[in-house]
């Protein structure tokens, strides 16, 4: 078995090559991802280097959507967090978007945002109407099927208690 292992250092310029494509194992009920795929410290390591303005129109046409970071990491993954909500709120153009550049098996685990769960006071009617639009906003995942779960990352402070 082939492990997936980012280099610890980048590759010296024009030697980067992808990695090894693994086995689409979606099928068999199993996804493997990672928490979120938009790191720029994967460019040159995971991601191909970028290209220059000078050198987009010389690409072929895959190498131009082997730019686009998510299509990309779907070449590797069929499942992946995104965590970008947890600072901004959702919003249904950018699942709209995501979803546009999905490919059928992909599933996504969309982390609340921290309205949600970092406040230190709680209100169970404001609570309640930002879920709503969290489900609103990943409705064209839903709708897919591609929506796998929300995640609710908590405080390590928080308490357990009746009200919240």
């Amino acid at each position: 078995m082939q492990q997936l292992l980012l280099p610890s250092v980048k590759p010296a310029p024009g030697k980067w090559e992808p990695f090894p494509t693994p086995p689409d194992i979606s099928s068999t009920g199993y996804h493997v991802g990672t928490s979120g795929y938009h790191f720029d410290d994967w460019i040159g390591r995971f991601n191909p280097p970028k290209a220059t303005r000078r050198q987009m129109p010389e690409l072929t046409e895959s190498q131009r959507e082997d730019h686009d970071r998510l299509r990309f990491y779907q070449k590797y993954f069929s499942f992946v967090e995104i965590n970008n909500t947890f600072y901004r709120e959702p919003m249904i153009g950018n699942f709209l978007d995501i979803e546009r550049r999905s490919k059928p098996s992909m599933q996504y685990a969309v982390k609340m945002h921290r309205s949600i769960s970092h406040t230190k006071t709680w209100d169970i009617e404001l609570g309640r109407q930002l879920v709503r639009d969290h489900v609103t906003a990943v409705s064209p995942l839903v709708d897919t099927g591609r929506f796998f779960s929300f995640l609710l990352q908590l405080e390590d402070r928080v308490v357990r208690s009746h009200k919240r």
